[in-house]
């Protein structure tokens, strides 16, 4: 039920959160039709955005956040099982994270766009370091491709690269010529994509929520999975509400079983042992990382409040 909650939960929480709150409110004319648009739909660029987006100012002025997002994906992207939806949250949030102004964050900004769809891209091209070095498929497609190997006859793994390099140097350049296509294309259905902002709210949100319940429903073919998710959109209206963030919540739904099934893995090999964890050369510099990472969020944001509790004391 738990595994079950968790795939459903990744849409349906964002849709919901939206949803809920936009069906308590009137809409009369096209502008609220576009603001009702979903969490996934409302970062789609409109016609205007997508022109101006083309100028090579406008993209200087975002390579930061596209340089940030592709160091992260890339190396989150390597990570076996982890996959790009959860690089591209981490990228959106990064992109909050660093930014001076984050209340524009979910209106549309481009950095809000650029963050997680460069995060999301780059991951593709992490998840093959594994697969090829040391024979790990790092997402579902790469364990397809192994897959694929395994059937005529090749072994992924470091001797891939001394056996076969003619294969080798055909995949990176087929790579390199994808991304080169993707690059035209996108721009091409740019404009075309930008017009699902003019459908009316009573008609997308209706068949957005036929397709979760499709979705949940046939993970298991089990009526529960439809509670779970009726569940699950109430708490995402409560988060939209009280202004919790959603984005975290997604994550941690991701990456959970993940870390369950890695801890087991590891206390397994340390005959249950939690102090390797914090003295091994790598595992314990990432913990300290991460706490450190934390506590640092928790200061910013008591930082941020006492200067607004000094502001509006003065």
């Amino acid at each position: 039920m738990l595994e079950s909650a968790t795939r459903v939960s990744v849409i349906v929480i964002a849709f919901s959160s939206q949803t809920a709150t936009q069906l308590s409110q009137p809409m009369h004319s096209l502008s609220s039709t576009v603001t009702a648009l979903p969490f996934c739909i409302r970062y789609i660029p409109t016609v205007q955005a997508s022109r101006h987006s083309s100028q090579p100012l406008h993209l200087l002025r975002l390579k930061w956040t596209i340089l940030r997002s592709a160091v992260l994906g890339t190396a989150i992207g390597i990570l076996p099982g982890v996959g790009a939806t959860t690089t591209a949250f981490i990228g959106y949030s990064e992109a909050v994270r660093w930014s001076k102004h984050p209340e524009r964050f979910g209106t549309g900004v481009a950095e809000g766009i650029a963050a997680p769809e460069t995060a999301n891209n780059v991951a593709t091209g992490g998840a093959m370091v594994p697969l090829l070095t040391l024979g790990i498929p790092g997402s579902a497609t790469t364990a397809v491709i192994i897959g694929g190997f395994l059937v005529h006859g090749l072994q992924p793994g470091p001797m891939l690269f001394i056996n076969q390099p003619k294969l080798m140097y055909t995949i990176f350049i087929s790579m390199y010529l994808a991304n080169i296509f993707m690059f035209f294309a996108g721009l091409g259905v740019a404009k075309a994509f930008a017009n699902f902002r003019k459908v009316r709210y009573s008609i997308l949100g209706p068949c957005i929520f036929v397709l979760a319940a499709v979705g949940a429903f046939g993970i298991r073919n089990d009526v529960m999975d439809l509670w779970i998710m009726l569940a699950c959109g109430l708490l995402g209206y409560f988060f939209k509400k009280f202004k919790y963030p959603i984005a975290p919540m997604v994550i941690g739904l991701v990456l959970g079983p993940l870390t369950e099934t890695s801890l087991r893995r590891g206390l397994n090999m340390t005959d249950f042992d939690l102090m390797p964890f914090l003295w091994r050369p790598i595992a314990g510099p990432i913990l300290v990382i991460a706490v450190g990472s934390v506590l640092w969020n928790l200061y910013s944001v008591f930082i941020k409040k006492g200067k607004a509790s000094l502001e509006e004391i003065e």
